[in-house]
């Protein structure tokens, strides 16, 4: 049986981020929405993975 600690998510509605900006977001599970994300997408992405913010 694992004890994983889960990091809150944060969705960013971009397909990338500079290496130092991930470097300070290490306490959370980043999920990039793609190049071009519709507002379904977003929408779709916000209830699968229930994010504590959003970089845009």
């Amino acid at each position: 049986m694992s004890t994983t600690s889960q990091k809150p998510t944060l969705l960013v509605t971009a397909a990338d981020l500079a290496p130092q900006a991930l470097e300070m977001l290490t306490s959370f599970d980043v999920v990039f929405a793609g190049k071009q994300p519709s507002e379904d997408d977003i929408v779709a992405l916000c209830e699968r993975h229930k994010p504590v913010a959003i970089i845009v």
